[in-house]
């Protein structure tokens, strides 16, 4: 069974959901539940950060830090 994220009443994946994926998160962040995040254990997200649909996020080796 994969992972079955759950979102928001306003469309974005809850804090819940997101914190499973990536290896930090910051404050004030969206992620939409149509993006594509692979390698995420090794992707860091600052604060207000926003991840809209369609965006392709590639991180197998090393680390990916967005935001502040």
């Amino acid at each position: 069974m994969g992972f079955i994220p759950s979102v928001t009443a306003d469309g974005w994946l809850d804090k819940a959901s997101w914190a499973m994926v990536f290896k930090d998160v910051g404050r004030a962040v969206k992620v939409s539940p149509l993006a594509q995040i692979y390698g995420g254990q090794n992707i860091i997200l600052g604060d207000n950060v926003r991840i809209d649909a369609g965006n392709l996020f590639l991180c197998a080796n090393g680390y990916l830090k967005i935001g502040s």
